[in-house]
């Protein structure tokens, strides 16, 4: 029997898919929500300037910042702006557009679920550490959990500790996979 801990529904499904591709894509509903809550304060900054009264600081502060959040969660609602692929490989994560480098199972470890120290505590991100970035100047700038040289931008409609498993457990099978294939027997 497994010393490991039982593997939740949406994980089991997604293992079974190995080797894959996969791509997960993170849910819509929270970035329409951020839209929808950013343009009204777009609008009532609008009006604030344009009344030209002592408040027209404030709606151009209002107007700048809100409209950062607008067009950045309009961005992350087109298709194709944000996912992560995982594969035999290793994985992918493209984020407004921009496609990270990818990270190869073999240079990743210490995948984990964890609060960044700026966030709330319930607010948890998946980090981990990719030997592939040492040297990097990303490395020390990128991650936003203690200890993690890199840190995902989304939990991709997963909760962040459904992710990380999913990806420890996908991380062994291809690790897994590769011993036993049979040029690595003959090297």
């Amino acid at each position: 029997m497994s010393d490991l801990p039982a593997i939740k529904a949406p994980v089991e499904e997604l293992l079974s898919r190995f080797p894959g591709p996969i791509t997960l894509y993170p849910p819509r509903e929270k970035w329409a929500l951020l839209a929808a809550g950013s343009l009204p304060f777009v609008v009532i900054g609008g009006v604030l300037i344009l009344d030209g009264d002592d408040h027209a600081l404030w709606g151009w502060i209002a107007v700048i910042f809100f409209s950062i959040g607008l067009l950045v969660a309009a961005t992350r609602l087109l298709p194709g702006a944000a996912a992560l692929t995982l594969d035999a490989g290793g994985f992918a994560e493209r984020a407004l557009f921009v496609q990270r480098a990818r990270a190869r199972w073999r240079d990743v470890t210490d995948i984990r679920a964890d609060a960044s120290p700026a966030a709330r505590a319930d607010r948890k991100l998946v980090g981990y550490n990719d030997s592939g970035w040492k040297g990097s100047w990303l490395a020390g700038t990128h991650a936003a959990l203690p200890g993690c040289n890199a840190a995902l931008a989304d939990t991709y409609g997963l909760s962040a500790d459904d992710l990380a498993e999913l990806m420890i457990r996908w991380q062994q099978q291809a690790l897994e996979a590769k011993r036993h294939s049979p040029v690595d027997r003959l090297i």
